[in-house]
């Protein structure tokens, strides 16, 4: 058995409108796809005549509440079916950020929709230019797509510069099915465009489907006005249907939307016996419409809420009544006294179902479907991508050296002596002072997902933050989760995440101590961490000793390997290496260097081997690299050379203008040495003389390892290329 709760949260994830059945004779519940639905299927045991029920149900998108007697008159009264409809959450893609999409993201997002803008011009593409959109995306129409999930519950707007960009989207979008589909532009060019895509073999029916020119006409000419029209015309193509069969008229519908918190704690079991109390009908003005609910406790706790005030305290009696007792009932409700004594506009009643859940009451049997129709396999947390909810992956994500800079000029320096290393350095940790043998060593790292899988993104986030630790040359003690998740995610794709991280904590030695979470648009996951570190033995990112050589001891590349997978480019081996690097703790590497003159240490993450290298150098010193030394994936090089690379580059790379001289450096390479790496290994300023000593105790736990550098008093250049 599987709980119906969490197979509706999967359907909605998947983008599915979903209908959920309850048989109170039976105390069974069902949760159902739209495709399963709209062909008329229903488990077996349910009354055939229930299809149709079914199919308006998630058509319109208004419960119903139903007697069995309704279809078998021989049947006493009573015996009752629930039909509640599910919708997923609505998005907006508006493709092009120039003039008119400003208005039109901020009437999407007022409207209700997640919206995301996409352009291929930094200038335009600015989070600062759209504040109200969940994700900015900087990137070729084209290939925006690889970026986007793309579902019957997406309303996509073609606003491009030029009729050969509305030409590129029209190809992409048209693989999809989306809840809308519009462009702008006068009837010749859209007229021309659809006999393009048509002449190369597009569906005609969803040519059809698409709205253009784009918007009511109402007259609009300003780009707020046009923003105002399309926005009409999306909300008339949300909530008005076509008629079919023998209906004369559209029909309104209602787009059945749900709480988070009500429905994930009744997904992973609400934790019984509790009671359900749930909206089914409403006349005149309420608090809350149909299909509202609330989980009652035995304590009186709720989660959820029908209005509040008095009404909601004689609710809550009545459902602690049902969850003592079990079983059903319908009670209702009348607002009019209480609204006229408290002043509120509502006034009028609704009438609410109370039922008893304990965990095993709300688990939902799977029966087999009517004979000739196979059962639908749910999703496993195995198969749920990642990737397609967030805009940059991993490190990728990183503010820009250059921009957290700025950020953090002007802020007040702490007073505290016993802040041993603090922001001020750019160092890879904060350090606190206990006493006069050890102090804490403390940071924070979290990131969207860069690999599809749940538990590796689990290990290779935590990995990642572990790691700041080993720079300082600490040990870690304590580990809190970080978590942001999107509320129509799989709950068990959240706990494989967990359990990856679980995984990398219980490796390095330290306890996973709790966390926090929250609900984002897009899942992100990391560590706060506490570790322990001698005073004689804390490790800085800026004070290398002039000749000493540099080791690093991961492989460069990961970034440009991640570009290329989203972009479905990347070989399966060289992502599979890649996930490998960087679910690898830099503990190894951490414990050999202990017994060495170590002068200085940082981990290669967000900003790239030069940018974390310009770090080091500090005020008076030059980092003098050997390219040809530089250890790397080849599958990286190549996927540079095909102009697979990252936005995060792009920043790193002018970060450094003027700082170091690449250009005699194949472009290939240049990309590597600006690549942001997640979870990369350690760039280890040591002692000449024991250089070699060192590289070949890390090699026996990292392989690819390779002295790179030295460090040398400053010359003209920051960062300087040799022939070594």
């Amino acid at each position: 058995m599987t709980n119906a709760y969490d197979d509706v949260l999967r359907l909605l994830g998947s983008g599915s409108k979903t209908l959920l059945i309850t048989d109170f004779k039976e105390s069974r519940k069902w949760a159902l796809d739209y495709e399963t639905v709209m062909a008329g299927q229903l488990p077996t045991g349910l009354p055939p005549a229930l299809a149709a029920s079914a199919v308006e149900v998630l058509r319109t998108g208004y419960l119903k509440y139903i007697d069995y007697s309704e279809f078998s008159p021989t049947e006493p009264c009573g015996v009752q079916y629930l039909l509640e409809p599910f919708f997923p959450r609505l998005s907006m893609v508006i493709l092009g950020g120039g003039h008119i999409a400003l208005p039109l993201h901020e009437l999407g997002a007022r409207v209700g929709f997640e919206v995301t803008v996409v352009d291929d011009r930094p200038s335009f593409a600015n989070p600062s230019r759209f504040p109200r959109a969940k994700a900015v995306l900087c990137e070729s129409f084209e290939r925006c797509f690889d970026l986007l999930t793309v579902n019957e519950s997406t309303y996509v707007i073609l606003v491009t510069r030029g009729h050969r960009y509305d030409l590129d989207c029209l190809r992409q979008v048209l693989k999809y099915e989306t809840g809308y589909l519009g462009m702008i532009g006068s009837r010749r060019r859209v007229a021309a465009l659809r006999e393009i895509v048509l002449a190369e073999g597009f569906d005609a029916e969803k040519i059809a489907r698409l709205h253009a020119p784009i918007g009511l006409e109402i007259g609009a000419v300003t780009p707020e006005e046009i923003a105002v029209s399309i926005i009409a015309e999306v909300i008339q193509s949300k909530r008005m249907i076509r008629p079919q069969g023998k209906e004369s008229r559209q029909l309104k519908i209602k787009w059945a939307d749900w709480e988070a918190d009500v429905l994930e704690t009744l997904a992973t079991g609400a934790g019984g016996p509790v009671a359900l109390a749930t909206v089914v009908s409403t006349i005149g003005s309420t608090p809350h419409e149909a299909g509202t609910k609330m989980i009652v406790y035995p304590d009186r706790r709720v989660i959820g809420t029908i209005g509040g005030g008095c009404l909601e305290a004689e609710i809550i009696s009545k459902a602690m009544d049902i969850a003592d007792r079990g079983g059903h009932k319908i009670v209702e409700a009348d607002l009019s006294g209480e609204a006229e004594d408290e002043g509120m506009v509502c006034g009028g009643s609704m009438k609410i179902l109370l039922e008893k859940l304990t965990n095993t009451a709300i688990k939902a049997e799977h029966l087999p479907l009517a004979a000739g129709v196979p059962v639908k396999a749910m999703p496993l947390p195995s198969g749920c991508s990642l990737l397609p909810r967030s805009a940059s992956g991993g490190c990728d994500a990183k503010i820009g050296p250059g921009a957290l800079s700025s950020l953090l000029d002007g802020l007040p320096p702490p007073q505290d002596a016993r802040l041993l290393v603090g922001y001020a350095g750019s160092d890879d940790a904060a350090v606190y002072q206990i006493d006069d043998e050890q102090s804490f060593v403390m940071t924070v790292d979290f990131l969207p997902p860069m690999v599809d899988d749940a538990r590796a993104f689990g290990r290779i986030a935590a990995a990642n933050a572990l790691s700041d630790i080993y720079a300082m040359g600490g040990r870690p003690l304590t580990a809190l989760n970080i978590l942001c998740f999107p509320q129509t995610m799989d709950m068990r794709v959240l706990r494989e995440v967990l359990a990856g991280g679980a995984e990398k904590i219980r490796e390095a030695g330290a306890v996973m101590a709790g966390g926090h979470s929250i609900y984002d648009q897009e899942a992100k996951y990391g560590l706060a961490v506490t570790g322990l570190v001698r005073n004689d033995s804390i490790m800085r990112n800026n004070t290398p000793r002039p000749g000493d050589r540099l080791i690093l001891t991961k492989p460069l590349g990961v970034g440009i390997i991640m570009a290329a997978h989203r972009a479905g480019a990347a070989d399966p081996d060289a992502m599979r290496q890649a996930a490998e690097s960087m679910q690898r703790l830099n503990l190894y590497a951490a414990e050999k260097m202990r017994d060495f003159a170590v002068s200085a240490c940082t981990d290669i993450t967000g900003f790239g081997l030069l940018a974390h290298a310009l770090e080091m150098a500090a005020d008076k010193r030059s980092i003098v690299f050997y390219p040809r030394r530089l250890p790397y994936f080849a599958e990286a090089y190549a996927y540079a050379a095909d102009g697979h690379i990252t936005v995060a580059s792009r920043r790193n790379r002018a970060h450094l203008e003027g700082k170091a001289r690449v250009d005699t450096l194949p472009f290939p390479l240049q990309e590597l040495i600006f690549d942001p790496q997640t979870s990369g290994g350690l760039l280890i300023s040591v002692a000449a003389r024991q250089a070699d000593e060192l590289l070949a105790a890390i090699r026996r736990d990292d392989p690819q390892a390779a002295l790179v550098g030295e460090i040398s008093w400053r010359k003209d250049d920051v960062i300087i290329m040799s022939d070594q």
